[in-house]
């Protein structure tokens, strides 16, 4: 009987000797990466529009005699054009340029047939403006980009655009 203690004893001494070494080697293996801290930076975005500005501008009824409209402007440089267009998700677009942002931040703008009927380019200098064409702007040129679109209609409804203007910036 005796024997019998020490072996159910040494027995139980070896399963949970096995159970701290799997415990602290193959789950520790295991959670490792997702207990690991993440040191990617974040990145401090502060919005274009005031949170209040949202909401008031969702607080608009529709009304046919009159509109809202919106003017986005941003200055940045042109890393690539495709003057012959570029294919993107399935859908062609006529013109469009690599833009590279103040911040670095990468992307291409694509215009499509109803958008780049309506923009009208321009080369700038101080207060001159003298209308040029879009096989005139350069990769490496800094351009200012203004928008004007009525809100009412969605992104991908050509009526929303209204007018867009590239300005060569000299």
């Amino acid at each position: 009987m005796h024997k019998l203690l020490k072996a159910i004893f040494a027995l139980l001494l070896v399963l949970t000797i096995g159970e701290i070494i799997y415990y602290f080697i193959i789950t520790k293996q295991i959670k490792f990466p997702l207990g690991k801290s993440n040191l990617t930076p974040s990145i401090s975005v502060t919005p274009a529009i005031h949170p209040d500005t949202l909401s008031m501008f969702a607080k608009y009824a529709y009304d046919p005699n009159s509109k809202i409209t919106v003017k986005t402007e941003f200055q940045t440089k042109i890393k690539d054009i495709a003057y012959d267009g570029r294919e993107s998700g399935g859908s062609f677009y006529p013109f469009a340029m690599e833009l590279i942002t103040s911040n670095g931040r990468e992307f291409w703008m694509l215009f499509p047939d109803y958008l780049y009927k309506k923009v009208k380019v321009f080369s700038k200098s101080g207060d001159n403006l003298k209308p040029i064409k879009t096989g005139e702007l350069k990769v490496g040129d800094n351009v200012q980009l203004n928008e004007t679109y009525n809100p009412y209609f969605s992104p991908l409804d050509p009526q929303q655009a209204e007018s867009y203007e590239i300005y060569k910036i000299e």
